[in-house]
C-alpha cells in the first residue's frame, strides 16, 4: 500500500510499506493455505503407502509363481496379519506389511488356509491353489487375485 502525505512545507511524502494489520492478514492466510496443503499431502502419502505395498506384494507373488514354473518345485506363500512369507523348502523370505494396512485373504482350505493364516501354493507344473488377498487402509481397498489355472497375479482397486 502506498500512502501520500503532505509535509509541513506542502511537499508530498510517499510512505511505502505494510501496516501491522496487513501483515497479520497475510500471515493468517499463508497459515491456512499451508495447513490445507499439509493435510492434503498426508492423504496422498497414505494412498501411496497402500499402493506401494500392493504393488510389492503382487510383484513378489509373480516372482514366486515364476520360480515355481522354472524350478518345477512347488512354492508356498503364507499370509498373516502383519507379515507374510514365501517358503520354498529351505528358503523363506518375509514380505513386510506396513503398519496401518489391514490384510485379509481367501484361499483353498485344502492347502491349509484358515482365518488366521492364509496359504497359497504355486505348483511347479503350473497353476496354483488360487485365492484373493485384500489390502486396505482407512479409505481404500486393493484386491490381488491369483488365478488357480494359470497362476497369474492381478491387482485392482476394490470398490
Amino acid at each position: 500500500m502506498v500512502r501520500i502525505r503532505t509535509s509541513q512545507t506542502g511537499m508530498n511524502i510517499v510512505d511505502r510499506g505494510f501496516t501491522v494489520l496487513e501483515m497479520l492478514v497475510v500471515l493468517c492466510l499463508m497459515g491456512l493455505v499451508s495447513a490445507a496443503l499439509a493435510l492434503s499431502f498426508r492423504s496422498v502419502s497414505e494412498r501411496g503407502k497402500l499402493t506401494k505395498a500392493a504393488v510389492q506384494i503382487a510383484a513378489d507373488l509373480t516372482r514366486v509363481a515364476d520360480t515355481a514354473r522354472r524350478s518345477g518345485r512347488n512354492q508356498t506363500v503364507f499370509f498373516g496379519a502383519q507379515q507374510s512369507s514365501t517358503n520354498s523348502g529351505a528358503q523363506s523370505a518375509p514380505i513386510s506389511i506396513p503398519v496401518g494396512i489391514e490384510v485379509r485373504w481367501t484361499g483353498a482350505g485344502e492347502v491349509g488356509s484358515t482365518q488366521k493364516t492364509g496359504v497359497m501354493v504355486f505348483f511347479g507344473v503350473g497353476g496354483s491353489s488360487g485365492g484373493n488377498l485384500w489390502l486396505s487402509d482407512k479409505s481404500r481397498q486393493v484386491k490381488i487375485s491369483i488365478d488357480w489355472l494359470t497362476a497369474d497375479v492381478r491387482m485392482e482397486e476394490a470398490p
